[in-house]
């Protein structure tokens, strides 16, 4: 049983490394045959990858973050078309700002599949601006796609309920905002506004805390 479980230990370790490192090879191979579409998925999933399962340090930056959407975009492009238009909008003063790893992402992620996909207009729009309010970081996530029960959600942001957390059945953005609460205090987390039909606005609100030294910062 010990070496079962070392073993699965270890096959953890590899997996990772062996699944983004053969990105990275399939990315070389298909720029040296001119197949630049497939160079730059192979690019970002290997990106994506090697900055998700970084457990080595929960806190990141605004740039690392927007790095990990922006490939996480691009992906989604090349699997579904792109049909909606971006706006980022992060002003330059953020980008060393600390904040917990994978925090935009999934609130991006839910703007897709819950706010655009099933949205027949033409215009669609996602923005993603980041600034600095007081003394806070404040990171807006903004669609006009089908609206949702912005009160209900705001009810279930705000009872943090750990064990709808934990159990897994709860949507990304409840684990998100669980994760601020518990590492920046109840005040701190998501909140969301939104119109049927029109859109929804949800921000990501966290102390403005910049990093040392911003040179430190990985390279996504």
């Amino acid at each position: 049983l010990v070496e079962r479980t070392e073993y699965k230990m270890l096959q953890a370790q590899i997996n990772p490394h062996f699944l983004y490192n053969t990105l990275d090879t399939m990315s070389g191979i298909a720029n040296a045959q001119n197949c630049p579409m497939v160079s730059g998925m192979c690019h970002s999933l290997s990106a994506i990858f090697r900055y998700s399962l970084n457990m080595t340090d929960e806190l990141s930056t605004v740039q690392n973050e927007m790095a990990h959407v922006r490939n996480y975009l691009y992906v989604m492009d090349m699997r579904n078309g792109s049909t909606i238009a971006y706006d980022y909008q992060i002003d330059s003063d953020t980008l060393a700002d600390q904040m917990p790893r994978i925090c935009i992402q999934p609130v991006v992620e839910n703007a897709l599949t819950h706010g655009l996909r099933n949205v027949r207009r033409k215009d669609k729009k996602l923005l993603i601006r980041s600034e600095h309010v007081n003394e806070n970081l404040v990171i807006t996530v903004q669609d006009n796609g089908a609206g949702m029960d912005a009160e209900s959600m705001n009810r279930l942001l705000e009872q943090n309920d750990m064990k709808r957390v934990e159990s897994g059945i709860s949507i990304g953005i409840l684990n998100v905002s669980a994760r601020l609460k518990r590492l920046f205090g109840e005040k701190y987390g998501l909140h969301i506004e939104s119109t049927a039909g029109e859109g929804t606005t949800v921000t990501i609100t966290v102390p403005a805390v910049s990093t040392e030294n911003s040179g430190d910062m990985e390279n996504v």
